[in-house]
């Protein structure tokens, strides 16, 4: 749940992430995989919240839903010159997910009756992270490509359960409802997969079909829960920041350490770097090619 102060309209100051859904000016919400393909709509999207989207965007257009359920969106400026970050309202109710005029085919966007491991029988979408081990997870910003560290909000065994999947480390995504979900490859057992796979909402099915025939061939797990943790994400140093004093005394420390006898073994650079990991394309949540201006 959201600690936040703000109130309708207010900049938004942290990280611009969440959930995508669409908005139009007749107030209709719903999520889509693709442009071009079928829409899922909000089967009943609260009406107080539908009109606070109006508010700050008359015409409607695109909001995220952070994983602390804050409702945020991208407002053009008035000089035209560029936009900025808004908060709007909070989404807490569970809703579900519907193609127009067919309820029988719902989905829940927060599915309760689901076991660690199992496949995710919802929409994969939720703030993007990704982490490499127990003490490195970090949010990419897609628009500066910096790292920023998380400090705390994602549960040890939270983390634990990803790389059980993901050895090398990997991506993953946190729902509105505090859900955790990724994407593997590697399956240990393809005839309880099946199983599951057959037990899917056949809109589920159909989503990762599309995914298989865009050749992105990963299935999404659900692997636990971050409950009511928030999650802290820092901003990352700069390279022009003045050294604190803090800084000063480990460079001392390290120096010292280093002596009049290190070898020339110990100058070799392996500084880590891991690469941008491909097991959770942009594309799984939202159409990146197509993407419109008002959220890059």
């Amino acid at each position: 749940m959201s600690d936040t102060t703000a109130s309708r309209g207010d900049a938004w100051e942290e990280h611009y992430r969440g959930l995508t859904l669409h908005v139009d000016a007749d107030g209709e919400v719903w999520w889509q995989q693709y442009n071009g393909e079928q829409r899922l709509f909000l089967s009943d999207p609260p009406a107080t919240l539908v009109e606070a989207i109006l508010d700050v965007k008359p015409q409607g257009g695109r909001i995220r839903v952070t994983e602390q359920n804050d409702v945020i969106a991208k407002v053009e400026q008035t000089n035209g010159t560029g936009y900025d970050q808004v908060y709007i309202d909070q989404l807490t109710e569970s809703q579900t997910l519907q193609p127009d005029g067919e309820p029988e085919y719902a989905i829940e966007l927060h599915p309760t009756d689901i076991d660690r491991g199992e496949l995710w029988p919802s929409v994969y979408d939720g703030t993007r992270f990704s982490l490499s081990s127990t003490d490195r997870i970090w949010w990419h910003n897609p628009e500066t490509k910096r790292r920023h560290q998380v400090s705390s909000g994602i549960p040890d065994e939270i983390v634990q359960a990803i790389l059980a999947h993901k050895r090398q480390g990997g991506s993953f995504r946190v729902t509105p409802w505090g859900d955790v979900i990724t994407l593997i490859s590697a399956i240990p057992d393809p005839g309880a997969v099946k199983a599951q796979f057959a037990e899917l909402p056949r809109v589920v099915q159909n989503i990762i079909q599309l995914r298989n025939d865009r050749g992105l061939e990963m299935l999404p797990v659900y692997v636990g829960s971050i409950v009511d943790n928030r999650v802290e994400i820092e901003e990352p140093r700069s390279l022009t920041d003045e050294l604190d004093d803090s800084a000063w005394d480990d460079i001392e420390d390290w120096i010292d350490n280093l002596g009049p006898t290190a070898s020339a073994a110990d100058g070799i650079d392996e500084t880590e770097s891991e690469s941008a990991y491909d097991d959770d394309p942009e594309e799984w949540a939202t159409d990146t090619v197509e993407q419109t201006a008002d959220d890059v």
